[in-house]
């Protein structure tokens, strides 16, 4: 193997090692995107199940009961938006390591294509050699077939 080819294929071996690191890293930030949305379809679930609960129990509130229930529904309303914007901060991050894993398969195909070109290259060098050698041979036997006439 030529040093040329040898450098390409530990390049190439180092950039497949990067792609399938950022492979596991877009796992990764799926998964974080998806926790984050079931947290807040957890924070909208508890908010509906307490105006739900408020309007079935039908009772009317005394004003601290009324406030403490709209504290309660403000709060969950904050965190919900609070998830949101965490959630728009995961997706930011999963559309960057989807960029970065587009690039490095991008960066493995070229180097692909390199050393298909490098190997393409040696093995014509490989077979000029070698046809050079088999005329090399067919000129000497056919000297040694002249020299016999």
């Amino acid at each position: 193997m030529s040093k040329r080819l040898s450098t390409v294929q530990k390049v190439l071996e180092l950039r497949e090692h990067e792609a399938e690191q950022v492979e596991l890293e877009l796992a990764r930030a799926r998964e974080a995107l998806l926790a984050e949305r079931r947290r807040l379809e957890a924070l909208d679930a508890s908010l509906m199940q307490a105006i739900d609960n408020h309007d079935r129990a039908g009772v009317i509130m005394s004003s601290y009961e009324a406030g403490m229930f709209f504290n309660f529904c403000s709060d969950l309303q904050r965190r919900m938006k609070e998830q949101g914007v965490e959630i728009d901060l995961k997706m930011i991050a999963l559309q960057q390591k989807q960029k970065a894993l587009i690039r490095a398969h991008r960066e493995k195909a070229v180097l692909q294509s390199l050393r298909d070109r490098i190997l393409g290259e040696q093995r014509t060098m490989d077979l000029r050699a070698e046809q050079a050698e088999m005329d090399a041979m067919y000129l000497m036997r056919k000297g040694h077939d002249n020299e016999a006439f």
